[in-house]
């Protein structure tokens, strides 16, 4: 779109000074791009319009061409993006300093995910609201959707599908207003040295970026299966 608007003003401009006569001064681009932007975008002010019937003729083919063709394109693109990501994928956070949230990242398996559910949500912890933000890089399972759309705890647990050490999935999750954030390990890993190396790399990402935004130091817990590792 940015192209056909450059390219348009640039037609409409030398059309329009073909013809001297019809103009009090000749158009310069800035003004024929800001005339096409606007007539394209259907804001239409009115300061400025075709005097030739040349320049007519060229806005009329040129509106005719956005509506049949590029507007259906656009749309259809549009679409076709949002269908292409799931909820997951989409899904963004938006921080309540009233209400402290979570992050939970590394392995997060469904048992250990109810279990810690259970034990935020627990009377003894009082009634304060709070939530968990999960991010994990593949889409749940269907057990794992069946969890987290129970209305039990569909409030307080949110998924988003992404690379935990990436900036712009730890934005969506608002990771830099986080309480803490959790490490889950993989329990039965056959290399523990390694599974204990991706989360220590995890968590110095993710504290590296709320220290970055924020300048405070997360409190962050991390399970690690190798005391070494420690």
């Amino acid at each position: 779109m940015c192209y056909t608007i450059c390219i348009s003003a640039g037609i409409f401009m030398v059309i329009e000074n073909f013809f001297p006569e019809n103009l009090d001064e000749p158009y310069t681009f800035h003004v024929t791009l800001y005339f096409i932007a606007a007539t394209i975008s259907t804001v239409g002010y009115g300061d400025f319009y075709p005097k030739s019937d040349e320049g007519k003729i060229f806005i009329l083919t040129l509106i005719l061409y956005v509506i049949v063709v590029k507007v259906p394109k656009i749309t259809a693109d549009l679409v076709s993006l949002l269908g292409s990501k799931s909820p997951y994928e989409r899904f963004t956070y938006q921080h309540n300093p009233e209400i402290p949230h979570i992050v939970i990242t590394g392995h997060v398996m469904q048992t250990a995910l109810e279990n810690f559910t259970l034990e935020l949500l627990h009377p003894d912890h009082g009634s304060t609201e709070r939530v968990a933000l999960i991010i994990q890089p593949n889409e749940p399972n269907n057990s794992m959707k069946m969890f987290l759309h129970d209305p039990k705890h569909s409030n307080v647990i949110k998924y988003r599908k992404g690379n935990a050490m990436h900036p712009f999935i730890l934005k969506k999750v608002s990771c830099e207003n986080a309480h803490r954030c959790i490490i889950l390990t993989n329990k039965n890993s056959v290399d523990a040295q390694e599974i204990d190396h991706k989360n220590i790399l995890i968590g110095l990402a993710i504290k590296k970026y709320v220290n970055e935004h924020t300048g405070r130091n997360l409190r962050l817990c991390m399970q690690l299966i190798k005391p070494e590792s420690k």
